[in-house]
């Protein structure tokens, strides 16, 4: 499964650059490109129409965990900005290259975006955290996801990125848990 991955961020505005070091702990695959952008913009459609999933990663402050979660289908337009959000270049690249894949976002909970290059210590003990598990989640290949920008409501498929609870795997399956996956490792031998 082709996969674009897009840490959006400001690495000199502190916590905002946590996706763009997620992105850095991710191991290079055949099957995957990366994409470092500040902000959202509109030419990013035509970027993502060429593969089977992309994965927006992003710095949060609203949310209190790390989470994946399908980017939710576009309802309205923002402002006339330089700045888009995923629903945004999600529709506009279905409706203009004809991209049909899997598109998710992962929030990265932040909390100080003062003009700095460092993350603060928090920050950097959860990146290693989320780079480990978001490998865990690009391992799975689950045909029974969500189509990018359904009708599916996004609450109905939240995936906590948390070493205690895992990224899910889709929502037919089992949540990704390293305890379940020694478990099962076990099991096997």
């Amino acid at each position: 499964m082709r996969t674009l991955l897009i840490a959006c961020g400001n690495p000199l505005r502190g916590d905002d650059g946590a996706a763009h070091e997620v992105l850095r702990l991710i191991a290079p695959a055949p099957d995957r490109a990366t994409l470092t952008v500040h902000q959202l913009t509109p030419e990013l459609a035509q970027e993502m129409a060429g593969f089977d999933r992309v994965l927006f990663l992003d710095a949060d402050v609203h949310c209190g965990r790390p989470v994946v979660e399908p980017v939710p289908a576009w309802t309205s337009r923002s402002p006339l900005t330089h700045a888009a959000n995923p629903a945004e270049i999600l529709a506009l690249s279905s409706a203009l290259f004809g991209f049909g894949g899997e598109a998710y976002v992962c929030r990265i909970p932040a909390r100080d975006f003062a003009p700095r290059e460092a993350l603060g210590p928090d920050e950097r003990r959860m990146i290693d955290e989320v780079a480990g598990e978001l490998e865990r989640f690009l391992a799975c290949t689950v045909s029974s996801r969500p189509r990018a920008g359904s009708s599916a409501k996004q609450d109905d498929f939240p995936h906590p990125v948390k070493a205690d609870v895992g990224v899910g795997c889709g929502p037919g399956g089992p949540p990704y848990s390293p305890a379940r996956a020694t478990a099962d490792k076990s099991n096997k031998d």
